[in-house]
């Protein structure tokens, strides 16, 4: 249990190893208020940290000595594995922000962030099997953003988002299977010389639009999306 001011801080690796049985958590000393996270700083060798089995909430930015960090979990170049994670009560721009990393995830679920909920920089990995649940519901914010970032996703539902539930961006390439993505703005929206490829997949009740692909940066350029078997159901706009 964590006080407001505290944060777990590490150059290098951080291995955090519970059971099924027994996750490790790590939360706030009072229930009603924010600790301020994990942050780790790898290097050019990419350091691997760990998370198995462990529960965090309750997260919320670092600004210290003139300098923040907006993400409850912050990690930047590590080599990066998570399995069976629940990220719970983040109070800040990203849930999870990642930045010239490598990572494998697997069974996360991340509810009830105030933003967003995984935000990718430059990063590479698969994300595979998990939820994200009731994300950006003070002011916006997105599942799941990727820049310039390749990525594999499969298994994984998304439902109750404020505004899209997949966005790529800044020449990232994203291929994913298997998604239920539902009750949200925009459901998947491919930019700036981005691509995505999605397959065996449903959306459900896009208040705006299902799939859009666009340009946002006139320098990158627009957008692809390749989809097959997408089954779209209570959506007016299916593609824009």
């Amino acid at each position: 249990l964590f006080n407001k001011n505290s944060y777990i801080f590490s150059y290098g690796q951080i291995k955090f190893v519970g059971s099924k049985s027994s996750p490790i958590k790590l939360s706030a000393q009072n229930s009603n208020q924010y600790w301020k996270g994990i942050k780790i700083f790898g290097n050019s060798d990419l350091p691997s940290s760990l998370f198995h089995h462990v529960f965090i909430s309750n997260t919320t930015s670092l600004n210290k000595n003139g300098w923040s960090i907006n993400a409850g979990f912050f990690a930047h170049k590590v080599n990066l594995t998570m399995t069976d994670v629940l990220i719970e009560n983040n109070n800040c721009e990203d849930a999870i922000n990642i930045v010239n990393s490598k990572f494998t995830i697997r069974d996360i679920n991340i509810e009830n962030a105030i933003s967003d909920a995984i935000d990718m920089d430059f990063s590479n990995g698969a994300i595979i099997g998990g939820s994200f649940t009731d994300i950006g519901y003070v002011g916006g914010g997105d599942a799941l953003d990727f820049s310039g970032s390749k990525v594999l996703l499969d298994d994984l539902l998304i439902t109750n988002i404020s505004d899209k539930g997949i966005s790529v961006g800044e020449k990232s390439e994203v291929k994913a299977k298997g998604l239920m993505i539902s009750n949200l703005s925009v459901a998947i929206a491919v930019k700036d010389g981005s691509s995505l490829n999605i397959s065996d997949s449903e959306i459900n009740n896009a208040e705006l639009v299902a799939i859009m692909a666009y340009t946002k940066k006139p320098t990158f350029g627009g957008g692809i999306v390749l989809a097959n078997n997408i089954e779209i159901t209570n959506t007016k706009n299916k593609l824009k």
